[in-house]
């Protein structure tokens, strides 16, 4: 899958194992910029692409922290599954769920 999911903005709500959002989705979307990412200015962090996913840039690893913070605050992975939809996963359950706005 090769698409562009940089330089737009994705609503994101919590998803649980089950697949049912535990809060509505937030108020305040996710961005991805050529290796940086953010919420606004609530945090900020990076991601890198996977490796061993040959020939294709749908899978990221991301890292945030919170605003004024020089650690790592949270891990996870970011899968697109298609243009305009991804789940994330930490510790190998769902963790959030992203549309395009």
């Amino acid at each position: 899958m090769s698409f562009d999911f940089e330089n737009a903005k994705w609503s994101v709500a919590v998803i649980n194992n089950d697949g049912h959002f535990d809060l509505p989705f937030d108020s305040t979307p996710w961005e991805f910029h050529q290796g940086s990412m953010n919420a606004g200015a609530i945090w900020a962090g990076g991601y890198v692409f996977y490796n061993w996913v040959s020939g294709s840039d749908c899978r990221i690893a991301c890292e945030i922290r919170w605003t004024g913070s020089n650690t790592i605050t949270d891990a996870f992975e970011v899968i697109f599954l298609t243009h305009d939809r991804f789940i994330a996963t930490k510790n190998n359950a769902l963790y959030r769920f992203g549309k395009r706005l």
